[in-house]
């Protein structure tokens, strides 16, 4: 059971968070694929035949990173990005000057640097980079003059458009991490409240619903129903078939179980072998009508494993209360169930023993 876990664990980390990183990364490489192709009649205007190559090349370098993220290399296709924006830049502020907001490329490059997966050295390294590249043309623009000079209407339009191109990509960038934090919470918020083998509420999460419901002020004087079932003689099923069947049969009792549910009605499991259930807004005949065809599914169920079939059977404790339900704490209503729940085991197990407090 434990290696389970890791299993499962280590494939989510390897998997989803790979797929999430490509999304957003494919996006930014399409933007600036399309951004570069904008270019191509602009450089080709200006007359500097190095810019207008080395845009040409971007391109190609774009194309190239959309292709090895569909691959899956996501620390190629980014280290190949940013050293082809970082170079591109860097030659078009000693080209046309400083005042383009091209120094802002070397902003937008650390953000996806620091949103890649690649090790924290490697993005320290490119970091620091962008930081050093950046201050070596800040002194170079205020010793040279650019190698093309332009007009300053051409000055402007660059200006205003390399600065929206990185503004956009920032705020991409700032949307992207922000949805992956969210995700991550709820992942999480799921994981806790969730028995992950089961896919059901876990008993901490059951216990909290539960009390939420005691405590509902419009209650109105509903009945309310608590199931606890036990699967019958389960640790001979895990001695005879082994622990992996075992899973299987509660997967596919939980599976059995949750189908004859209400969609207002609550079920977990509660530890082990145990699962438990509540029923708000009903009354005794419904939840004992429940239990009952709980209790006959599981036993028809035909639980194949490997060439074996293992019979499966349940007993079920069954508490109703109507009146006065909040003068009952969380710890009486379970345990009366529990109690009808040994009362079945006692009398032949395979049963369902309601009582109504």
């Amino acid at each position: 059971m434990k290696g389970w876990l890791i299993k499962m664990n280590n494939d989510y980390l390897k998997n989803r968070r790979p797929s999430n990183h490509g999304t957003h990364t494919k996006y930014i490489y399409l933007f600036a694929f399309w951004g570069h192709v904008f270019f191509v009649p602009l450089f080709a205007f200006l007359g500097n035949s190095i810019v207008f190559y080395n845009n040409l090349l971007c391109i190609g370098i774009d194309v190239l990173c959309l292709h090895l993220n569909k691959k899956e290399l996501y620390k190629t296709s980014t280290f190949l990005f940013v050293l082809g924006i970082t170079y591109h830049a860097t030659y078009c502020i000693i080209a046309f000057g400083a005042g383009n907001a091209l120094e802002f490329y070397y902003i937008t490059l650390t953000a996806i640097i620091i949103l890649s997966n690649w090790s924290l050295l490697h993005k320290i390294a490119g970091i620091t980079l962008q930081f050093v590249i950046s201050i070596i043309m800040f002194h170079y623009v205020h010793h040279y003059p650019p190698i093309t000079p332009i007009r300053e209407s051409v000055h402007i339009l660059f200006h205003h458009m390399f600065l929206f191109s990185n503004i956009f990509a920032i705020a991409y960038l700032c949307f992207f991490f922000m949805h992956t934090v969210d995700l991550a919470e709820k992942s999480l918020l799921k994981q806790a409240k969730t028995d992950c083998l089961t896919g059901l509420l876990n008993r901490g999460a059951f216990m909290e619903a539960l009390q939420a419901e005691i405590n509902r002020p419009d209650r109105n004087k509903e009945g309310l129903g608590i199931i606890i079932a036990d699967i019958d003689h389960f640790k001979k099923i895990n001695d005879t078939w082994g622990h992996l069947a075992g899973d299987e049969v509660i997967q596919k009792i939980a599976s059995t179980l949750s189908s004859e549910l209400r969609e207002n009605d609550t079920i977990a499991r509660y530890g082990g072998e145990e699962f438990v259930v509540f029923f708000p807004a009903t009354s005794l005949a419904s939840v004992h009508s429940i239990a009952e065809r709980m209790r006959s599914k599981v036993e028809h169920l035909e639980l194949h494993y490997e060439d074996s079939l293992i019979p499966v059977t349940m007993s079920f404790g069954v508490v109703f209360e109507k009146e006065n339900i909040r003068d009952y704490s969380l710890d009486s209503f379970l345990k009366s169930a529990d109690d009808m729940l040994y009362r079945a085991k006692a009398e032949g197990r395979n049963l369902v023993i309601t009582q109504s407090t």
